[in-house]
């Protein structure tokens, strides 16, 4: 009899803790699926409001370390209303900042990056800033540097129907350009290729962008410059029938090796 009463108690006893484990790791789970929910929701928030480039602080929250931060942020969640970024530091980077298509932009969700007379600058035998479908972009007052060589140095490329685009009061720049060429780059281009600025496609390289009081130049002694100072080449198969309004005022050109301005399909 003694016997069955402690098997009964020791039963009763263990049904009790796993019930109790059973509902405390039933509430561990939910803790932790609120957080997780959590930490998701704003890691993949999309971008609305003001948002700064400071490589004095961490990525996280409304700061970006750097422009490789920012640019993979905007590409993976798009915007939901206007953003407006400030650059706060002078940044060097690795590799090329490229835009695509960002989802959300649009006349009122518009990109405005404030680059506070600070530089980009990178080693690149491309563009240092390329636009391959962005929309509603603005830059402002930012130096844009290309520290590479190459003859194909260029500093900013857009095309992939890139629209409504704004480039203003930027210092567009390269700092050890040392061979001449007429087959160079460019420090605007519409080209679809990194080698050659003067290259065309089917589809529009960009309609209604904007590119005023920019100074386009060379820094570095007795260099030659790129081959074209701008190079605005339209589609190869809708030019006779579409307009691309794209517009360059108030530019000042300080070095150029083969042609200031070359347009075509345009």
């Amino acid at each position: 009899m003694v016997v069955l009463l402690g098997l009964i108690f020791v039963e009763t006893l263990f049904n009790s803790i796993m019930e109790k484990n059973y509902k405390f790791t039933n509430i561990l789970k939910l803790v932790f699926a609120i957080l997780f929910t959590g930490v998701f929701s704003s890691a993949s928030a999309q971008l609305n409001g003001t948002y700064t480039i400071d490589a004095g602080s961490a990525t996280g929250g409304t700061n970006y370390t750097n422009w490789a931060d920012f640019r993979t942020a905007i590409v993976t969640n798009g915007v939901n209303g206007a953003v407006t970024v400030n650059v706060i530091t002078d940044i060097t980077e690795s590799a090329q900042i490229n835009f695509p298509v960002i989802t959300g932009t649009s006349s009122t969700n518009k990109v405005t990056i404030n680059g506070n007379g600070k530089f980009l600058s990178i080693s690149v035998a491309d563009a240092v800033i390329q636009l391959t479908g962005a929309d509603w972009f603005t830059i402002d007052n930012l130096v844009i540097r290309n520290t590479t060589t190459s003859q194909y140095a260029t500093g900013i490329r857009f095309n992939n129907a890139s629209d409504n685009n704004t480039i203003k009061n930027c210092i567009i720049e390269f700092t050890a350009m040392s061979t001449g060429s007429t087959s160079g780059g460019a420090y605007i281009s519409s080209s679809t290729s990194a080698t050659s600025p003067t290259a065309t496609s089917s589809t529009n390289p960009g309609l209604n962008n904007l590119f005023d009081n920019n100074t386009m130049r060379t820094t570095n002694t007795n260099s030659p410059g790129p081959a074209y100072a701008v190079t605005m080449t339209g589609s190869n198969s809708t030019y006779s029938n579409t307009a691309q309004n794209n517009t360059l005022s108030n530019n000042k050109i300080q070095n150029f090796y083969y042609m200031a301005v070359y347009m075509y399909y345009t």
